[in-house]
């Protein structure tokens, strides 16, 4: 599910981290480190509990 910064609070504390994100050997440069930058702006976590590249 995307979520949207517009989104309200108590549907980022459902949803957010993610349980589980699985990556491509080319995405993992670009796309993670996009979702971990992110993540840690918007609320100071971890983006997920598990990564696989």
């Amino acid at each position: 599910m995307a979520l949207s910064i517009r989104e309200p609070r108590d549907v980022w504390a459902r949803d957010f981290p993610a349980e589980y994100i699985c990556e491509a050997i080319d995405q993992t440069a670009v796309w993670f480190y996009s979702l971990h930058a992110i993540a840690t702006l918007v609320s100071d976590m971890w983006p997920t509990a598990t990564v696989s590249a």
